[in-house]
């Protein structure tokens, strides 16, 4: 590869300042610089729900109390669980 002097590069070209940037008109007629954001409406779904928690305080201050006492474990609760896990397992 041969490497040449500038004076090879040609016509160059001086540099153009930018215009200035224009401010936008509001609806008003005033001009000031401002940011908009518009949002769909599966993003504002989606806000809302990232607000909402999945877990259910309560219901969780009332189990871990029960677990405390000794009496959230019972007969029916276990046969509950058993009937779930096996639904859940399928036919065998």
């Amino acid at each position: 590869m041969e490497v040449k002097g500038v004076e090879d590069l040609g016509h160059v070209q001086s540099a153009v300042p930018a215009e200035p940037k224009r401010q936008a008109e509001r609806a008003d007629g005033s001009s000031s610089p401002h940011d908009d954001v518009l949002l769909s409406d599966a993003a504002k779904i989606l806000s809302q729900l990232e607000e909402v928690s999945e877990v259910r305080e309560d219901r969780v201050a009332e189990v871990r109390a029960a677990i405390e006492r000794g009496d959230y474990v019972t007969d029916e609760k276990i046969r509950i669980a058993v009937e779930r896990l096996l639904d859940e397992m399928g036919p065998s």
